[in-house]
């Protein structure tokens, strides 16, 4: 699990913070795995599995203040074909929660479906986590709001609703296993 006070980082990737932010962690390890891939059954003459969902565990935040104040979190999926660039291919809505320095907000996992995944070899994914200013549920960037955003490094494997190991750096959209 990595954690901060206030910063840490994503496994190896991707790390930017911005302004006043809480406390918080995302677990991103092999053993707990930032996001996890779920495959569906064999198919094809090559059989492989085809991506299904991509799971983002919820990360813990805490605000910055004694008093309750607004926070949230989003993810992006990226996509790559090949060696090419990354493309945007999904973004998730904001959640938000009220926290306080010694409260965390309440959030759930999220997922993404299959109809973002066309098109793509492999998928990644960031999270970003705001700490709005006291005043506001909208506002983290004037005084007193700030943003983490970092990439998950660690992806679990899932299919036939069992675990199957871990991979670092991305999903891959058809796995050969």
């Amino acid at each position: 699990m990595l954690t901060a006070s206030p910063v840490a980082a994503f496994g190896d990737y991707d790390l930017s913070e911005t302004g006043t932010v809480g406390n918080w962690s995302v677990s991103d390890s092999a053993s707990h795995p930032g996001a996890v891939c779920k495959y569906g059954p064999l198919v094809g003459v090559y059989p492989h599995r085809e991506l299904q969902t991509i799971k983002v565990h919820a990360p813990h935040v805490w605000g910055h203040y004694s008093a309750q104040t607004w926070v949230g979190w989003r993810f992006v999926v990226r996509g790559y074909q090949g060696g090419g660039p990354a493309h945007t291919v999904y973004t998730s809505p904001t959640w938000k929660a009220m926290a306080s320095s010694s409260s965390m907000a309440s959030f759930i996992d999220a997922s993404a479906t299959q109809s973002a995944f066309a098109n793509w070899t492999f998928l990644d994914v960031s999270v970003s986590m705001f700490f709005y200013t006291p005043e506001s549920s909208t506002n983290w960037m004037a005084a007193g709001g700030g943003r983490v955003k970092g990439r998950i490094d660690t992806y679990g494997l899932k299919w036939g609703g069992n675990m199957h190991g871990s991979i670092r750096s991305a999903c891959e959209v058809g796995y050969y296993n």
